[in-house]
């Protein structure tokens, strides 16, 4: 991201919808649409694309999964988010579901609206409930991601247990409604789709202004 002075303007009717429908300034969105820019690349090179009706950038699964530091299969959680994020499901981000994405993983954003994307995170098929196979497969991968080595009969435990306490109906899968009762008593439920999205861009920003100024005292002394 660039300095506040550098940010190209986002286009006007794209900036009215976000700002109507978002928790961020027009300068964040300024910003999130610079980044958005460089991330986007051609369809050929794997980062992003143009779609040819729109002639809008679109950015794919690994160019998503570079911007955060991940590889392309590392991370289910994250590409559940991107799949989450991808309105359409044409395997692209356009800027419009970018921000709205980044926006429900937003502090910002209800607990409400974080609690149904982290559901249809762990909702892998789609069919509106969370079964014992979903949940093991993030669990699992959850763990490998944080470097820990949890045996596949102790994780089937963790899961078994998960869903005697709080699969009210015991039909073998949670509900949305039953997964809300498990996230109301658990403390930090929701802390894996809870980005702070302003204060790094914030962070971005601040640095890049300083950076500026320092090199425009340098070029004048």
């Amino acid at each position: 991201m660039g300095g506040t002075a550098s940010l190209p303007a986002v286009p006007a009717k794209q900036l009215k919808t976000l700002l109507s429908v978002t928790h961020f300034s027009e300068l964040h969105l300024k910003a999130l649409h610079a980044h958005f820019q460089s991330l986007a690349d051609s369809r050929h090179g794997g980062g992003g694309a143009t779609d040819e009706a729109s002639a809008q950038p679109h950015i794919s699964k690994k160019g998503f999964l570079r911007a955060l530091g991940a590889e392309e299969g590392s991370s289910l959680f994250i590409e559940r988010v991107f799949t989450c994020m991808d309105g359409n499901r044409d395997g692209y981000l356009n800027f419009l579901e970018f921000v709205m994405g980044l926006d429900l993983l937003s502090p910002e954003a209800t607990a409400g609206e974080r609690l149904r994307l982290l559901f249809d995170v762990y909702d892998i098929d789609g069919d509106g409930l969370v079964s014992k196979t979903e949940c093991r497969a993030l669990l699992a991968a959850a763990f490998v991601e944080a470097g820990v080595t949890v045996p596949p009969t102790d994780l089937q435990k963790v899961v078994d247990k998960t869903f005697e306490a709080h699969d009210l109906d015991h039909d073998g899968n949670l509900s949305f409604a039953e997964f809300q009762t498990m996230a109301d008593k658990r403390p930090g439920f929701l802390r894996p789709v809870t980005l702070h999205t302003k204060q790094i861009i914030d962070q971005h920003l601040a640095k890049a202004d300083g950076t500026a100024a320092g090199g425009a005292a340098a070029a004048s002394s």
